[in-house]
């Protein structure tokens, strides 16, 4: 197994609180530069498909689902074929799966390169993914793929240090994709059969996301942004409250 950036050894104790904006030490390397380059096309491509999700879920869901694979898509793929007879549920399934684990193996390849001190970045933003690493160092390499089955059914900020920790933990690739593929398509299973319980329903509500599209980009978006923001904003607090005790005569 490949030496880990910022962690001596694979369920090594090392602390998560790493300073630094950069998770690897020195000059970064070529495959650096391309993980980097991977997750910054990875978060373009999902603004692209987030924008393209009221365009396209009334009236052809199973293309959503190919290019964003996302669980509203998913949902009413399933509806979609319980009231047109003619769309196989099976395809319903396995059209979002690449799409839906297009950046997990940026991941765990992020985990490969750059260890713990990765995973300690996020921990400092994020408390559950810092706990969730930890789990997974506690529980070692045998435990992560398992893990990174269960992952599919976590949402996506319990999946990032799930992958980053298989990464480097030292589960070989192969077996990564195998466990996240069963994972991935056990959840696009369990979305596809909501939708085709809903039919008709979820029929309309896909009607209703495409007729409030502003609404239904900005609203998630916001959902989604509104936890980091406060957290910054009480860092940015606690930081300027201890720089003027620090003034203070």
């Amino acid at each position: 197994m490949p030496a880990q950036a910022g962690c001596a050894a694979p369920g090594a104790s090392c602390g998560i609180g790493v300073l630094g904006w950069r998770p690897w030490h020195g000059p970064a390397r070529a495959r650096d530069a391309l993980c980097v380059a991977a997750i910054v096309v990875g978060v373009g491509y999902q603004v692209v498909v987030t924008v393209l999700t009221p365009l396209l879920i009334a009236s052809h869901p199973v293309l959503l689902e190919t290019i964003a694979g996302s669980n509203a898509s998913v949902v009413a793929g399933g509806a979609f074929a319980e009231v047109k007879h003619d769309l196989p549920v099976g395809l319903v399934i396995v059209a979002p799966l690449p799409a839906m684990m297009r950046t997990d193996w940026v991941m765990w390849w992020a985990g490969r390169l750059w260890g713990y001190r990765f995973a300690g970045m996020l921990g400092r933003h994020s408390p559950r993914a810092a706990a969730v690493a930890r789990l997974a160092e506690r529980r070692g390499v045998g435990f992560a793929a398992p893990l990174v089955m269960a992952a599919g059914f976590l949402p996506g900020g319990f999946q990032v240090p799930i992958y980053l920790a298989a990464g480097w933990m030292g589960l070989p690739l192969a077996r990564f994709l195998i466990a996240d593929l069963i994972g991935t398509a056990g959840w696009a299973a369990l979305l596809a059969t909501l939708g085709y319980l809903l039919g008709g329903d979820g029929v309309a509500m896909a009607g209703l996301v495409a007729r409030y599209a502003l609404l239904a980009i900005c609203l998630p978006a916001l959902i989604s942004i509104a936890p980091h923001a406060w957290r910054a904003w009480r860092s940015s607090r606690a930081a300027a409250s201890g720089v003027a005790e620090d003034l203070s005569p």
